[in-house]
């Protein structure tokens, strides 16, 4: 679940943890053992099979956004369940954060309010580890449009939570296939006093979205620059900004976005988050079979990157790609650049992909101090310190080589443990007496 902007509270339900799909809301009576909660809510029990369960109350699915309520009581964590985490005053907009739920009493669910959280933390897990099963296995809508829908059917079919959820407010992720032509506006100057009598906080920076279809109410989406060192493990909002410029090229950034008519008054009524899909950005070298002899064994593909095979021999069809020097005018430096040209349109050329085939220890090497900020991406920018890594870049190439300009981004790609992911697997535990 993802928290709202500011002290809103609104969250919104990605999947279920247990089951990974909707949450079903049920109500039943407690009779015995002192506990009577009232009469049973929901659909009649089947007269013919009374073990038959009754239609639930509410169903949460993707898409869904609903409202709490923070009070002073929230806050103080009295109660069995401390809702908010202790030392905790606010949750970052963004957040993922891992919700215990409960129905309310029957009360509550009469007037349209069902959905009591219990309790809510911080989760450990990052953006990227959401991505581990693709963009669609999120099952979030792709507009802001489809998931006022889906909140609207939602609260007409179950009126018992009719007042929990928000329509009007949502989120939605986008597919990083459609954002090819996407690009990130000029960041401000980081040593730029800030002006307090702009409009719009200059903590924000514009990806330039254009007339695409997910994004029918504004030409660009706000992002904090916070996110863009974070989400690109860079030191500098400028090197964050021109690596997201060639990932968008990639269609390796992903959007998770909320959507908020009221943001339109000082900004974008869209603010995100970009996510780098690792595997689509070094998508190039999974076509590469083997490196020897100063040689890469590369699969020939097709237009959609289909390995291609030979319709007699049915064997892959390859090709040798020679390796470049790090340094051409040093006789001494052998070849160990690995250079693949990409179909992806960058400006006025196509990008390519090179990576040096044998790891640097760039903690000792390059001098860096500074840990990566995200440890779920298998990057790390220029002044991030990380041991073995194969530093890589990416430039464009035009048919005029004049205008060709190489290395635009440079970065390490690590092949470390990330910690990352999140396990689908339930833990087994043994109970006894």
């Amino acid at each position: 679940m993802f928290a709202g902007e500011k002290a809103e509270n609104l969250f919104n339900l990605v999947q279920d943890v247990e089951t990974g799909g909707p949450a079903d809301l049920y109500m039943h009576s407690y009779v015995g053992k002192g506990m009577n909660r009232g009469p049973r809510c929901g659909g009649e029990v089947d007269p013919d099979d009374p073990t038959k369960s009754s239609p639930p109350l509410g169903k949460l699915s993707p898409g869904n956004t609903f409202i709490f309520f923070v009070n002073a009581i929230t806050f103080s964590g009295s109660g069995y369940f401390p809702t908010l985490p202790e030392d905790t005053k606010w949750i970052p907009a963004f957040s993922i954060v891992e919700l215990l739920i409960s129905p309310r009493n029957m009360d509550s669910v009469v007037n349209g309010r069902i959905i009591n959280v219990k309790s809510m933390r911080v989760s450990i897990n990052q953006y990227d580890g959401l991505f581990q099963n693709g963009v669609a296995s999120l099952g979030l809508p792709s507009t802001a449009e489809d998931g006022q829908r889906i909140s609207t059917e939602c609260k007409e079919l179950y009126p018992a939570m009719s007042k929990d959820l928000e329509a009007e407010k949502t989120c939605f992720v986008v597919d990083g296939k459609k954002l090819t032509n996407c690009y990130m506006g000029k960041p401000p100057d980081e040593d730029a006093t800030p002006d307090p009598d702009s409009d719009m906080p200059t903590q924000y920076v514009k990806i330039v979205v254009g007339n695409m279809s997910s994004f029918n109410q504004a030409e660009y989406v706000d992002v904090k620059l916070d996110f863009i060192m974070r989400h690109t493990n860079t030191t500098s909002n400028k090197h964050g900004c021109a690596f997201l410029d060639v990932a968008f090229a990639m269609g390796a950034v992903h959007l998770i976005v909320a959507y908020d008519a009221r943001w339109s008054r000082i900004g974008s009524c869209y603010r995100a988050i970009p996510v780098i899909d690792t595997k689509i950005l070094f998508a190039p070298l999974k076509n590469v079979r083997s490196i020897e002899d100063g040689f890469a064994t590369v699969a020939v593909c097709d237009v959609n990157g289909t390995p291609l095979t030979d319709d007699e021999s049915g064997v892959e069809v390859t090709k040798r790609v020679k390796l470049e020097k790090e340094d051409d005018d040093d006789p001494e430096d052998t070849a160990q650049i690995l250079s693949l040209l990409t179909d992806n349109v960058f400006e006025d050329g196509v990008l390519d992909l090179k990576v040096k085939v044998v790891p640097e220890d760039t903690s000792n090497t390059r001098g860096f101090n500074k840990e990566p900020m995200n440890n779920a991406l298998s990057i790390v920018g220029l002044g991030i310190n990380c041991s073995k890594a194969y530093p890589f870049a990416f430039g464009v190439v035009c048919k005029n080589s004049e205008y060709s300009t190489p290395g635009i981004v440079q970065a390490f790609m690590s092949r470390g443990t990330q910690a990352c992911g999140i396990s689908r697997k339930r833990k087994a535990v043994k109970m006894s007496l």
